[in-house]
């Protein structure tokens, strides 16, 4: 009974929906008809010209990856090329390195890494480097010296450089023994003060800081003048610090900053203070 109820509806529509086509004429159906297909093509014209962008678009993303691929293979081979160099450069350095101490009659040397370094300044003279003093009349190279061979061999440049060697190769004991007989035959020497300081250093090096504290205070004493005297006072107010007698090392930091106000210990000073 309800099939045919739904049956009998349908009918009752599309009769009606005939009714209206007739009334209003066949036109509006194909206007209809008409606009969806031209909104189709207009579609289909869209999408091929996307289609388009895109086809370009990966052509040339493959383009370009191609042009970095061949720029990478350049730049590899690039570094490989100055790894090599770089490795040639290194193998010379250490050729010239070699020659240099066999030229120089040293051993390469230095200290630990973790050693005691000091605050100390330039003016001393580089171990194994021919000795010019401006102070000397005769600038004459030693070598060319007639009287080379007759040198005495207690000469204080000859001995300190022996010690200096001695220092950088860590065997402070022949070191010590070195400074001490400059300091002891040529105590009045231009480079007197120079052995003080490093006889000090040597001490310092060893762990031996009572001694070390004493020769700094003598280097003060000895030559009040010397450049090296307010890394004297720094260096003796970090053994006093080793020695855990803090009291002593802030007075010493703290004259530092009071004496030597422009130079460069007097910044250390302070931050060694700031943490004491």
């Amino acid at each position: 009974m309800i099939v045919k109820r739904a049956t009998a509806g349908a009918m009752l529509v599309l009769g009606a929906l005939a009714t209206g086509c007739a009334t209003t004429g066949g036109s509006q159906l194909e206007n209809t008809v008409y606009r969806n297909n031209e909104m189709l093509r207009n579609m289909q014209r869209d999408l091929n010209s996307s289609v388009e962008n895109l086809n370009s678009t990966v052509a040339n993303l493959e383009t370009r990856l191609d042009q970095n691929e061949g720029q990478m293979r350049t730049l590899r081979g690039l570094s490989e090329e100055n790894q090599h160099q770089l490795e040639t450069l290194r193998q010379r350095l250490e050729e010239y390195t070699t020659a240099m101490y066999r030229h120089l009659d040293l051993t390469p040397g230095g200290r630990p890494s973790d050693a005691w370094r000091p605050l100390e300044d330039q003016d001393d003279v580089d171990v194994g480097d021919p000795v010019i003093d401006q102070g000397m009349e005769d600038t004459a190279p030693m070598a060319l010296r007639p009287d080379a061979e007759l040198q005495a061999p207690a000469d204080p440049m000859s001995v300190y450089e022996q010690a200096q060697r001695s220092f950088m190769d860590n065997n402070y004991q022949e070191a010590l023994a070195g400074y001490e007989q400059v300091l002891s035959r040529h105590p009045d020497w231009e480079h007197a003060h120079n052995a003080q300081f490093w006889k000090a250093e040597s001490h310092m090096n060893m762990e031996e800081y009572p001694e070390a504290i004493r020769e700094y205070q003598r280097l003060r004493e000895d030559y009040p003048d010397s450049s090296k005297a307010p890394y004297s006072l720094y260096n003796q107010a970090i053994a006093h610090v080793r020695l855990g007698q803090t009291d002593d090392a802030r007075r010493l930091l703290e004259q530092i900053t009071e004496q030597y106000g422009m130079h460069e210990t007097a910044e250390r000073a302070a931050e060694t203070l700031r943490r004491l």
